[in-house]
């Protein structure tokens, strides 16, 4: 189960759409929160369904517990997850790779007039330390969580955003021996 989530504006869906493309794996997009509680308990026991019986058969793009803790914590003060219920104790026996798109708060901050969510530009510093804290608790609790950060390489200059993907999905791979995709990683030389 490979998870692309993170603040808005952070790289996640160009994100995901070059791993499903590389990987050959369709994506699923959240259900966004005007949804009833009742839909969005059913969204998600549908996507661990679909786990449990084809694993790593998806790509998602956002996933809605996460959301609804940031956005649904910050914005409507009323989150219908935590990581203390059922629902996410069983998310977590499914081992998912959650990539956490983190570049730098004045990357995310950018829209260039792109309309958002109502709240989330007057509140951005609160949702993206709702979004941090997070994504430390988790990995703090064990899960595998990677940080991604488009906007670095290893030498400290602008990259190509999506060219550290085959070390990812190599990492997954060898971290994660019951996935069964197969991964190309072309080395050029200098």
């Amino acid at each position: 189960m490979l998870i692309f989530t993170g603040m808005d504006n952070s790289g996640k869906t160009t994100l995901a759409k070059e791993a499903s493309q590389d990987l050959g794996l369709p994506i699923i997009k959240s259900i966004g929160p005007n949804h009833t509680t009742d839909e969005k308990h059913v969204w998600f026991l549908d996507q661990m369904a679909r786990e449990k019986a084809y694993p790593g058969s998806v790509i998602f793009d956002r996933f809605l517990p996460f959301e609804e803790m940031v956005y649904g914590k910050v914005l409507r003060g009323d989150p219908i997850y935590s990581l203390d219920d059922p629902y996410m104790k069983a998310l977590k026996d499914l081992n998912p790779t959650i990539i956490y798109t983190r570049p730098s708060s004045e990357t995310i901050f950018n829209w260039d007039g792109r309309e958002q969510m109502p709240g989330v530009i007057a509140r951005k510093e609160e949702l993206l330390r709702a979004w941090d804290d997070l994504m430390w608790k988790l990995q703090a609790l064990g899960w595998v969580v990677v940080v991604y950060d488009y906007q670095l390489d290893k030498k400290g200059n602008k990259e190509d955003p999506l060219s550290r993907l085959g070390e990812i999905f190599s990492n997954l791979v060898h971290n994660h021996p019951n996935c069964k995709c197969t991964i190309e990683i072309n080395e050029e030389e200098d």
